[in-house]
């Protein structure tokens, strides 16, 4: 992409042009805290959809939009910010407040800090958040915020995969922010339990009727903030849409059962990205003996392999 700084004149007025149909108002108009030549330049670059065969005008004027809401809230934060240490209150202190259906995991992280920040905080390189900077103290209160609680899920999802939630390494970082990519957003940011779901509804009366246990084990699996959407599995699919194939063990002691599992996952469910061991129903067998068996196995190695516990919680075996 060319800056917009070396294009002819012809280029600018073109680009003044999109700006003006897309927003009904003079590009100057859209000044924020970083100034009209970003501004002016992303809505610029945003258009390349439209020649690049990739969008249509409908597609430029979602993308540029979605960007400049962003930029307004975030100009927002930052003024308010501005103003707050121009009054000299130094026992303000900022939380990064989820107010988007489906908060990202960054925003999440520092959403669980509560009012912890001297500055506002800011999401870079997230177009788009939703997210609101709220100034207060440590005992403020919003209305659906709770700091102690996503914290309190995101150490959940680093015990999964045995990591301290306050490690600092990155690559433990990146563990915890994997497993925590694959709970339940809303779950994450509210506690709110998902709820099962069913591709269709022959398919939900046929798993009531034939596997029962399946619902059984997806409940449990709400209360760690997985969401359970079953689909046809007849075809070569794993029983949930994110890839997750369930083995919920009744009576089961035998290393060859197991490992018979996880072969089958391995060769007849090409889309399974794990496989969850639900050991809670289990009467013959306890988690530790389960989990040597998974270890022991050699396949399935391109996906990860769970156990849910008797006592409710979720461990990563590998």
């Amino acid at each position: 992409m060319i800056p917009r700084a070396e294009l002819d004149a012809a280029s600018v007025w073109a680009a003044d042009g999109m700006w003006r149909a897309s927003f009904g108002s003079e590009p100057a108009a859209h000044v924020n805290g970083v100034g009209i030549g970003l501004a002016h330049d992303e809505v610029f670059r945003r258009a390349a959809c439209l020649f690049d065969g990739t969008g249509d005008a409908a597609a430029f004027s979602r993308r540029a939009r979605a960007w400049l809401s962003g930029e307004f809230a975030k100009s927002y934060d930052w003024a308010m910010g501005d103003s707050q240490r121009a009054m000299g209150d130094p026992g303000v202190r900022y939380a990064h407040v989820p107010a988007g259906p489906k908060p990202c995991i960054h925003c999440l992280e520092m959403a669980s800090k509560g009012f912890s920040y001297e500055q506002p905080p800011r999401a870079e390189n997230h177009p788009g958040c939703q997210c609101v900077v709220v100034p207060g103290t440590a005992a403020t209160r919003v209305e659906g915020y709770d700091p102690e609680g996503i914290a309190s899920r995101i150490a959940m999802c680093a015990e999964t995969v045995g990591v301290d939630p306050k490690a600092d390494e990155e690559r433990l970082r990146k563990l915890i922010r994997d497993e925590v990519g694959t709970r339940d957003a809303v779950w994450l940011a509210t506690g709110a339990v998902p709820v099962p779901s069913f591709e269709t509804p022959l398919l939900k009366r046929e798993i009531e009727k034939e596997r029962p246990h399946e619902i059984r084990t997806a409940r449990r699996l709400a209360e760690v903030g997985i969401r359970s959407d079953f689909v046809d599995d007849s075809s070569g699919l794993a029983d949930l849409s994110s890839g997750v194939e369930l083995k919920t063990l009744m009576g089961t002691a035998s290393y060859n059962t197991v490992s018979g599992y996880i072969k089958g996952t391995s060769k007849t469910k090409r889309n399974a990205k794990a496989i969850i061991f639900d050991n809670y129903e289990n009467t013959e067998a306890e988690d530790d003996l389960i989990a040597g068996f998974v270890l022991r196995s050699q396949s399935f190695a391109r996906g990860k392999i769970y156990i849910l516990r008797k006592d409710g919680k979720l461990v990563r075996v590998r």
